[in-house]
C-alpha cells in the first residue's frame, strides 16, 4: 500500500491538468456565500454563486476529458449541476435523508436553506429531478449525498489509480493492461 502511495506521488508530478486554477476559483465561489453569509441572507446571491462555480467547474472537467477519471467526475458533476439548476440554484436536500443519517437536529425548516452546507431542504413531492438529488443518507459519516456524489468519488478514485500506474489516456483495455503490465515490470525492478 505504501509502494503505491510512493508512486502517486512521484507520478502526480507528470499528470497534467489544465486549466486547474479554475477548479480552485470554482471551489471558492462555491463556498465563500455559504461561508459569508447567515443561511437565511442573500439566497439569491447563493444560487448565483453555485450555478456560476459549476459552469466554471465543467469548463474545465471539459478540457482534461483525456482522463477517464474526470469523464466520471464530470458526469457526477452535470448530474449535480441538473439537480442544483432545475430546483433553482440550490441542491435539495430530503428531510427523511436527513433523519436517517442522524442529522434531524440541524434546525432546518422545510423550504430553508440548510445552515451548513449547500442545500436547501425540500420534500421529494416539492423537488424536481428527485432521484438526482441528495437523498442518500450515510449515517456512519453523518452525510446525504447524491448519485452524481458518488459517481464522482469514483471517478477521484479511478483518477488516483490512473495517477498511480500512469495509464492516462482513455484506452481500449488491452492498451491500458500493457500499461499496468509496464508499470508491474518497472516496479519488479526496484
Amino acid at each position: 500500500m505504501f509502494y503505491n502511495l510512493k508512486l502517486f506521488f512521484r507520478n502526480i508530478s507528470s499528470f497534467k491538468f489544465r486549466y486547474w486554477w479554475l477548479v480552485i476559483i470554482a471551489m471558492l465561489i462555491h463556498r465563500l456565500p455559504f461561508l459569508l453569509f447567515i443561511p437565511s441572507e442573500a439566497v439569491i446571491v447563493k444560487q448565483v454563486a453555485m450555478i456560476a462555480a459549476y459552469i466554471i467547474l465543467t469548463f474545465a472537467l471539459l478540457k482534461n476529458l483525456k482522463y477517464f477519471g474526470i469523464c466520471l467526475i464530470l458526469a457526477g458533476v452535470l448530474l449535480n449541476f441538473a439537480a442544483i439548476a432545475f430546483n433553482a440554484g440550490l441542491m435539495p436536500v430530503s428531510p427523511g435523508a436527513l433523519s436517517s443519517a442522524n442529522l434531524s437536529s440541524i434546525g432546518a425548516v422545510v423550504g430553508g436553506v440548510l445552515p451548513k452546507g449547500s442545500g436547501i431542504l425540500l420534500t421529494i413531492q416539492q423537488t424536481k429531478l428527485w432521484w438526482l438529488t441528495d437523498i442518500i443518507p450515510v449515517r456512519q459519516m453523518r452525510l446525504v449525498c447524491s448519485i452524481g456524489d458518488l459517481i464522482m468519488l469514483v471517478g477521484i478514485i479511478v483518477l488516483g489509480i490512473q495517477i498511480i500506474y500512469k495509464a492516462y489516456p482513455r484506452t481500449n483495455s488491452r492498451e491500458f493492461k500493457l500499461v499496468i503490465d509496464k508499470a508491474s515490470m518497472e516496479r519488479g525492478k526496484q
